[in-house]
């Protein structure tokens, strides 16, 4: 089957009166092939309400706000394409995006998650390369080979030294994941676990290494709220825990949390 824009929704996960909100519709309706778009939100009030009428995008509200993981899984299910990509509020996506990834998908076979590269934005600042990037991009660099994409091994032994896959960035198959994607057992590293169960699937995980789309690092994220309540140190160990003798989990561990700092904000 050859995959279009018809195939693929945008959904965004809005939740109290983010300021970025807008920002990241405007980053949807303005690329250049564009399918479905949907709010979800367990949080409806006259901020978000307001928007999706303004861009007349329909709106779904989940009535239970355990989690930002039930969140977004709450969201996938409201979406009945077979290609979702799960929007964070606080990012944003280059106008190339869907065009790019529906170019890789369709030389695809049993395409299970396609994510792409970014950027982040600090501050209003668009910061392409530093060291945590470089990490996850060399982390990364097999799987944009088609004679790689399928293979277990190969996604389990990149996952097993960290989790270098940008959430926001991901495009699902629908019809190659069974359930929901994200495991809701974890609070902070559930994207990591998530990718780690997905990549048990017999099927492809693919990288696009086009900066497609921009992280934004901010006080207000949920990234930097679990970094700092030390949420994020007792589960990414417990993650590497799981995938190495413990004393050599210490030592990826030390190495992995030094990555963190970047992600913290002042003030």
């Amino acid at each position: 089957m050859k995959y279009s824009e018809k195939n693929h929704t945008f959904v965004i996960c809005a939740y109290q009166e983010n300021p970025y909100l807008e920002n990241c519709i405007l980053s949807i309706f303005n690329q250049n092939l564009l399918g479905k778009v949907l709010i979800s939100t367990s949080t409806p009030n006259q901020y978000i309400l307001g928007l999706a009428q303004k861009y007349n995008i329909p709106i779904v509200i989940n009535s239970d706000n355990a989690s930002s993981t039930n969140n977004f899984n709450f969201a996938y299910t409201q979406v009945d394409t077979e290609l979702v990509t799960i929007c964070h509020q606080d990012d944003y996506y280059e106008s190339n995006y869907l065009e790019s990834i529906l170019q890789v998908i369709n030389k695809s076979k049993k395409m299970i998650i396609i994510f792409t590269d970014y950027s982040e934005n600090r501050d209003g600042k668009i910061i392409s390369q530093n060291v945590l990037l470089t990490i996850k991009r060399i982390l990364n660099f097999p799987l944009q080979y088609k004679s790689l994409w399928g293979s277990k091994w190969v996604r389990r032994r990149i996952l097993s030294l960290g989790n270098p896959i940008c959430c926001p960035s991901v495009t699902f198959h629908k019809k190659m994941i069974p359930s929901v994607p994200f495991n809701t057992l974890l609070e902070s590293s559930v994207d990591w676990k998530s990718w780690l169960d997905l990549s048990q699937l017999e099927g492809e995980f693919i990288y696009c290494p086009k900066k497609l789309m921009v992280h934004r690092i901010w006080k207000g994220s949920l990234t930097s709220q679990t970094i700092d309540n030390q949420v994020r140190d007792k589960e990414d160990y417990q993650i590497l825990c799981s995938l190495w003798p413990e004393p050599l989990a210490k030592i990826i561990f030390n190495f992995y949390k030094k990555s963190q700092n970047s992600n913290k904000q002042s003030g």
